[in-house]
């Protein structure tokens, strides 16, 4: 066969799909359908314009409707879409996806197929299943960009809260939505509030959903941390001029804490490089610690858009006021024995954990265990480092530059 026979050929195969393909809209049949489907792609036909590209979503053998592939996807992982798209996979076999695709359907929801779904979620009287929330959060942070965060910002006006029940997920106004990036207060607030006011996250965290991304996601949206939002109407009175400063070893500030605090972020699970452990453990290092007369009244609260204020009340040994970079410390009458030795203990281990890993507050508890070990051993060096073999922790050579530059003497 020549070039002009070939052509010829072409041109009228071409030709023959495009009458089969206007014909297409008189069949209703499934079978048959499908077999002008398989019979357009085999030949690459391609529709010329938007009006002629239909696609037949069956129901039954004989029965169903003619849809824009604007309306189509070829799939649905998520399962979410049903509802609201039609899942070609569903309907054809895998041979047949390329040529829908050319046809103009999507290969799979957009994020505007995503968003527009989130506000008919808002607009629901129900609670979101916790696979329905991890499969949303999922595709915005595989798919975050400046553009995603602006499209963010504009459609979603409610956001996920923690319910201490187990019925689902609760959306809230975003204004009234914070981080609970200070565990102290966070628990404080949920004893004194009956409403959810803290973002939702997957418990336990998804290897496809990232614990650290969808907080940054959070902060960069507009979420409110916890620890900026919360009004402190308590120690915010004090002079702390005129206290007494905390000697430095009732503390046990020095080289061994610290030298078990960076061997314990320095495992690989928590995923925290060099500068971030000694920025973390920085915080402490830059604290002035202050003695008290008396036990600390703690009052905090939380303004709300709806107007409403919520308040939190407590009263503790010990306080560390990041953000002020002062650690309260309130006077005992009376040491008595261990009790008093493993109530510091306790007390200390818990704010400094909490402090350092408001991040991580998985692994708050097993940090604060070592420190409430090294407070009652009151971290003698030789202990610490059995303490620490024991754990399988070590620091390394950039860690031991970072404390010999701190404690230069020790």
């Amino acid at each position: 066969m020549n070039e002009l026979e070939a052509l010829g050929v072409v041109v009228e195969a071409k030709n023959g799909c495009s009458l089969v393909a206007d014909y297409l809209d008189v069949h209703s049949n499934r079978s048959a359908i499908n077999r002008i489907y398989t019979y357009l792609n085999d030949n690459s036909w391609v529709p010329g314009s938007d009006v002629s590209a239909k696609i037949w979503i069956p129901n039954g053998e004989n029965s169903g409707k003619w849809v824009s592939p604007k309306d189509c996807v070829l799939h649905d992982k998520t399962n979410l879409f049903g509802s609201h798209l039609f899942v070609l996979d569903k309907y054809y076999s895998n041979e047949l996806q390329f040529f829908f695709s050319k046809l103009g359907a999507n290969s799979n929801p957009s994020l505007e197929h995503y968003l527009k779904l989130w506000k008919e979620w808002e607009c629901a009287e129900r609670r979101l299943l916790p696979s329905e929330c991890c499969a949303f959060w999922e595709f915005i942070v595989n798919h975050w960009s400046s553009k995603t965060q602006k499209l963010v910002v504009e459609n979603l006006s409610k956001l996920p809260v923690c319910s201490v029940q187990d019925d689902g997920i609760l959306l809230l106004d975003k204004n009234d939505v914070f981080i609970a990036d200070d565990l102290y207060k966070k628990e404080l607030f949920e004893q004194s509030c009956v409403d959810p006011l803290f973002i939702w996250f997957p418990q336990p965290s998804l290897p496809s959903l990232p614990r650290t991304k969808l907080f940054n996601i959070y902060r960069e949206i507009g979420v409110g941390a916890l620890s900026e939002s919360a009004q402190n109407m308590g120690l915010s009175s004090i002079e702390c001029a005129g206290l007494e400063l905390v000697h430095p070893d009732m503390v046990f500030i020095g080289k061994t804490m610290f030298t078990l605090i960076l061997g314990f972020l320095a495992q690989p699970s928590l995923e925290m490089e060099a500068e971030k452990r000694h920025e973390s453990v920085w915080r402490l290092l830059n604290t002035s610690f202050l003695k008290l007369k008396e036990p600390i009244a703690v009052d905090y609260r939380l303004s709300l858009s709806s107007g409403k204020t919520v308040f939190a009340k407590a009263r503790r040994m010990m306080v560390w006021e990041r953000e002020r970079s002062k650690f309260f410390i309130a006077e005992t009458e009376k040491w008595d024995g261990y009790k008093s030795v493993l109530e510091f203990a306790s007390y200390y281990s818990e704010e400094v954990s909490k402090g350092i890993l408001w991040e991580k507050e998985d692994a708050v508890r097993e940090l604060g265990e070592l420190i409430r070990l090294g407070c009652i051993v009151k971290f003698d060096k030789v202990a610490i480092s059995f303490l620490m073999k024991l754990h399988n922790l070590q620091v390394f050579k950039e860690d031991e530059l970072f404390l010999s530059s701190v404690f230069p003497a020790q």
